[in-house]
């Protein structure tokens, strides 16, 4: 075991931390503000593009990346800067030493200190009750030391207009001024998580996967750790304890991991191996040390099972099929969903047998005279099937286009979903396209309500019963939400996410409402990157 100082590592004297590619990096910086933060990678990216980035480009990317500086404009002087497409200003030639590493940005509240005492002739205690007073957002206070800041600057040569118009920005930073010890506290970790990363990739998502207790950065980890070369798998009972175990590229999961078996249920198991002594060499060993410690019952028969679907046992079981073998895929994204980022492809297709297609013809006159919510009056287009589908693809409703068409996939919104299933080697023939709500939504209208979901949901549950999709894309808000009601977020920030749903066996896609595209035209990576996951999982 090598034993590492991690505080001796110091940030300005390590250099291949910083030559990471963050654009196939997802998490560079590692500490739990801004892990996985596509913003905060676009300004480092931003800030590295021209220059070299260095520890105090994340020291100052980490005091501007928030609200108020954005959007007073800070972060893009600070980047266009850096970039050498804007020459420093400074108001004054004596505020220039305060300034002079954040390129002209005030940037901390230390810099505000700094420019009082040099520019204005403040003691340290006068500049740091002005710090207290930004702070406290105190007016009173910050009027009376307006005044003494432009009597001071006067005396050094600044006319009063300006010493005032400086003020201002002052007074306006004091919003949201960040203290530097702070935000090069916060830097520091993350360049030691980054150098760990960077140096010891194994040890680093091993106590990454250990603390987190979000499903979503858990996936986020293992995706990551296997882009870094590390194999994630299920527990192992000769390799696993209550912890991320490594043994060179792999990394097994705790026993806790799967769901079923708590902290205290592996306790247990660890109790048992202990007792054994040595590796076992089958379950029955496992079993008989349950049973001469006396807790065969509170690691009982379904804990067991649990631990056999994920492959726990596979390594002492001859003739086992292995943890990670496909066949044991659908268990593990039931039982180990963080721990679980492959995708069950498709094996069948849909079906599309004579009484599926009665079934579907019956269905489609029925929604079209439908009467049970407040859109009974609007057009209700046909759904689309295609020759040999393969994928069931659900909009929340339909578009006016299709209305007027009288047919799913028409119009603006059909011809987005169409060149992006183009670009991935699909096409309309390749599925079935349909609705969550059937009637088109009044004009006007900006989302679907309850009672025009709950009237129509029956004849989605219908047609999925009759054509039993190997995969579901569910493309808008309402319609992900009624395949996964857990989900978090913005369609933008889930679109192309996979969740396995036992109860249908199916794959559902999660993805967002082409009509969005109208408003944000950048949305159509969104709607390609679920094609694209869709293309993975139907495609042989």
């Amino acid at each position: 075991m090598e034993y590492v100082e991690i505080e001796s590592i110091e940030p300005y004297e390590v250099e291949d931390v910083y030559d990471i590619q963050m654009e196939d990096d997802p998490s560079f910086i590692a500490n739990g503000i801004v892990v996985h933060n596509s913003g905060m990678r676009k300004l480092l990216k931003d800030l590295a593009m021209i220059k070299p980035l260095v520890f105090d480009d994340i020291a100052a990317a980490t005091a501007l990346y928030r609200p108020g500086p954005i959007d007073a404009g800070l972060v893009d002087q600070f980047v266009a800067i850096k970039q050498g497409m804007k020459a420093a200003e400074y108001d004054h030639p004596l505020v220039e030493p305060a300034l002079r590493d954040t390129y002209g940005v005030i940037t901390y509240q230390e810099q505000v200190m700094q420019v009082c005492r040099d520019l204005c002739g403040f003691t340290m205690v006068e500049a740091d009750h002005i710090r207290k007073a930004m702070g406290k957002k105190d007016k009173e206070k910050m009027a009376t030391y307006r005044q003494l800041f432009v009597e001071g600057a006067s005396k050094n040569g600044m006319s009063e207009y300006a010493a005032s118009v400086l003020w201002d920005k002052i007074e306006g930073f004091a919003g949201y001024a960040f203290n530097k010890s702070h935000s090069v506290e916060y830097s520091v970790i993350s360049f030691w998580s980054m150098w760990l990363k960077v140096n010891y990739p194994a040890e680093f998502f091993a106590a990454a996967m250990t603390v987190v207790d979000d499903e979503a950065k858990l996936t986020a980890l293992v995706t990551d750790a296997k882009a870094h070369g590390l194999q994630v798998l299920p527990p192992d009972i000769n390799h696993s304890t209550d912890r991320i175990e490594i043994d060179g590229k792999n990394l097994y999961a705790p026993f806790q991991a799967v769901k079923g078996i708590s902290a205290k249920v592996a306790g247990h198991i660890l109790d048992a191996i202990k007792h054994r002594g040595k590796p076992f060499e089958s379950k029955s060993d496992f079993e008989a040390a349950l049973i001469e410690l006396g807790i065969g019952g509170k690691v009982n028969k379904s804990h067991r099972e649990k631990l056999e679907r994920v492959g726990c046992f596979a390594s002492i079981t001859p003739g086992a099929l292995p943890s990670t073998d496909v066949s044991r895929l659908k268990d593990r994204i039931e039982l180990m969903p963080g721990f679980t980022v492959e995708n069950v492809k498709a094996e069948r297709g849909i079906a599309t047998d004579k009484l599926s297609q009665i079934k579907i013809v019956s269905l489609n006159s029925e929604f079209r005279d439908c009467d049970k919510c407040s859109l009974k009056d609007q057009p209700h287009p046909m759904v689309r099937m295609g020759k040999a589908p393969k994928f069931m693809m659900v909009f929340d409703n339909p578009h006016y286009q299709e209305g007027t068409a009288d047919k799913i996939l028409e119009g603006d919104n059909g011809a987005y979903v169409k060149a992006a299933l183009k670009e991935v080697g699909l096409s309309v023939s390749d599925g079935y396209f349909t609705t969550l709500v059937k009637g088109v939504k009044e004009k006007g209208a900006k989302s679907l309500t309850n009672e025009q979901i709950n009237g129509c949901v029956d004849y989605l549950k219908r047609e999925i019963e009759a054509l039993k999709p190997p995969v579901i894309v569910a493309m808008g808000a309402q319609s992900a939400r009624f395949f996964v009601p857990s989900i978090k977020g913005s369609p933008a920030d889930y679109a192309g996410k996979v969740v396995f749903d036992a109860d249908l066996d199916a794959s559902v896609i999660l993805g967002l409402n082409p009509a969005s595209l109208h408003f944000n035209p950048g949305h159509i990576k969104h709607v390609q990157n679920v094609c694209h996951t869709l293309s993975t999982l139907v495609k042989d």
